[in-house]
């Protein structure tokens, strides 16, 4: 039996707006599903990417401004989504940013797809499959128990 974890930050470091920053935790013991799957609801050997073609070739993500991860010199359309497996080069970041992506295209994706997978959902994956982060460490990051306290953590769950 899994748990749901639910941790608020009352004294962040931003500009809070209505909502506290809060994190939710999801890990393999609380969600079915933390890895994407196919649509049998296996994991695929590697991670796939979905990204958009830009009119100079570029390969970007659905963000705003959208982030490039490569470039393609076929002939697709711009506008069209691709599906890529990150090959075994992986990803590589400096300065926690992308800045290389090793990337072997799959194929179009079908026309039902809207939009490219965002940055943060490709580094999501990619930590997931490579250097999960566990709930233990996550609680040694926090400190002592009256560390806790003085932070104002609050933890329902």
């Amino acid at each position: 039996m899994g748990f749901f974890l639910f941790i608020i930050y009352r004294h962040a470091h931003y500009q809070t707006g209505n909502t506290p920053l809060a994190l939710v935790w999801k890990d393999e013991t609380c969600s079915e599903y933390v890895i994407d799957t196919d649509n049998k609801g296996q994991i695929p050997n590697q991670q796939q990417v979905v990204l958009e073609v830009q009119e100079n070739g570029e390969l970007v993500t659905s963000d705003d401004p959208p982030v490039v991860l490569g470039c393609l010199n076929a002939g697709l359309n711009i506008g069209n989504l691709v599906r890529f497996a990150v090959s075994e080069g992986g990803l590589t970041f400096m300065n926690g940013k992308v800045e290389k992506a090793d990337l072997q295209y799959i194929g179009k994706v079908h026309r039902a797809r809207a939009f490219a997978d965002s940055y943060s959902k490709i580094v999501f994956q990619y930590m997931v499959r490579h250097s999960p982060l566990r709930i233990e460490d996550l609680f040694a990051s926090m400190g002592t128990s009256s560390e806790q306290r003085d932070n104002e953590v609050e933890m329902v769950g």
